[in-house]
């Protein structure tokens, strides 16, 4: 009797790598609708409950003193949550060149040092965004002439930085 999960499915010793790679291909995508399905399904419930609270308050807004004159009021896209506490990402940017003495250390190498040294949860964030963050806080650093930039300032910014004196921040 056949033990393996393909072995199982196909009845025979060894399955063809052609269909091997069949069968776990349908598998992998039969679970991306699986998970699809349970998010929709807890997406329709919190749908139901925001309705419900939207429903709620302009009926208090119908019956407030103060009336809208402008038509719907707009929907605000909610943000996501700090990644860092305010001022973190620029303390530790600036730690971070000056530990490199003097060399150039790249955007991308010091958004993933952040991210390894703080657990930012690459799952909440994507390097993109941890990324972004580093470079914000480059080209504030650049502005009050803390750090020197190595590429143009035309680019998007990941490239080579340092601190624009060494002794100046020991």
């Amino acid at each position: 009797m056949p033990t393996g999960r393909n072995r199982q499915l196909t009845g025979l010793e060894r399955t063809p790598a052609s269909m091997s790679w069949l069968i776990k291909r349908r598998g992998t995508i039969a679970g991306w609708i699986d998970r699809g399905k349970a998010q929709l399904k807890e997406l329709e419930s919190n749908l139901g409950e925001w309705h419900q609270q939207l429903a709620a308050i302009d009926a208090v807004i119908c019956i407030h003193e103060v009336k809208i004159l402008n038509g719907p009021i707009p929907a605000i896209r909610p943000r996501k949550p700090r990644m860092a506490p305010h001022g973190l990402i620029t303390k530790f940017t600036l730690r971070y060149l000056r530990e490199a003495r003097g060399e150039q250390r790249l955007t991308t190498e010091i958004a993933m040092a952040f991210a390894r040294q703080y657990g930012i949860d690459l799952a909440a964030y994507t390097r993109d965004e941890i990324v972004e963050s580093i470079t914000g806080a480059l080209k504030h650093l650049e502005q009050k002439k803390l750090v020197v930039r190595y590429q143009s300032a035309s680019c998007t910014g990941v490239g080579p930085w340092s601190l624009a004196d060494v002794d100046q921040l020991a």
